[in-house]
């Protein structure tokens, strides 16, 4: 399964600026938009998580605590 426009909108809506091909591969394996959006969520927390000391908020902020 690919993303719609539609589907590729909403997704945008719910998460921000992500890169097509990477949510159509989530998609076409968990096969649901909110399974999509949860898992990317997901990896973006653990992403901060890991790196604690640095934060960027594209076109906003950035933050370095090093």
């Amino acid at each position: 399964m690919i993303l719609t426009d539609a589907e590729y909108a909403y997704l945008r809506s719910e998460l921000g600026d992500a890169d097509r091909p990477d949510l159509d591969a989530h998609y076409q394996r968990l096969g649901s938009l909110q399974a999509v959006a949860v898992e990317v969520l997901r990896e973006r927390r653990a992403a901060l998580v890991s790196d604690p000391l640095a934060v960027t908020v594209q076109g906003v902020a950035t933050v370095n605590n090093a």
